[in-house]
């Protein structure tokens, strides 16, 4: 008896499924997991978009780097250097038409910007846009702080240290699949 082949559909939430035909002797697929990657890989998904509130130059730039790679699912990174510019990009991005919009799917809060009123910031991004799921990063000395976001509505935090081309892009889709 010949294997099977697992099979990995994206729609709007991940699925998996046993397909019923065997392995290909010279591809080591199936017919249908070939079809189903061809489909997935020719549709074309409208852009997302990343608010990132983060006024550290070189780390900013760093987190737009990783996130707009096509590996880290090519992003449009939004970044502004303080929540109250963050809060009126999410005001803006409402009012404007469909076309306009950024569609943001996901908020990178750092708690630790020059003018960050910590979890104060977090609170009034919960309140301006509760549908959208929060990223917290943090410097390793403050991880008290980002766990204790996480119990006022952030879906998750990552130390700065941790950030790379692996972990951020992880955390960010884990989230967005979390709120969907």
């Amino acid at each position: 008896m010949r294997p099977y082949c697992r099979v990995l559909v994206q729609d709007d939430a991940y699925t998996t499924g046993l397909c019923l035909l065997p392995y290909s002797p010279v591809r080591h697929r199936c017919g249908l997991l070939m079809t189903v990657n061809n489909a997935v890989s020719n549709r074309v998904s409208e852009p997302r978009g990343v608010l990132l509130i983060q006024d550290d130059d070189p780390c900013a730039g760093l987190i737009g780097d990783i996130l707009r790679d096509e590996a880290a699912g090519a992003f449009n990174v939004d970044r502004v250097r303080r929540c109250n510019e963050g809060l009126e990009r999410l005001a803006m991005n409402e009012r404007s038409g469909a076309e306009a919009q950024l569609n943001i799917v996901a908020i990178l809060l750092d708690l630790s910007t020059s003018a960050s009123h910590g979890i104060e910031d977090l609170d009034r991004l919960l309140r301006a846009a509760p549908q959208i799921p929060i990223l917290v990063l943090s410097a390793p000395r403050d991880e008290k702080i980002a766990k204790s976001a996480l119990n006022r509505g952030a879906q998750d935090y990552l130390l700065k240290d941790h950030i790379d081309a692996y972990a951020l892009p992880k955390a960010v889709h884990t989230m967005i699949e979390r709120a969907a």
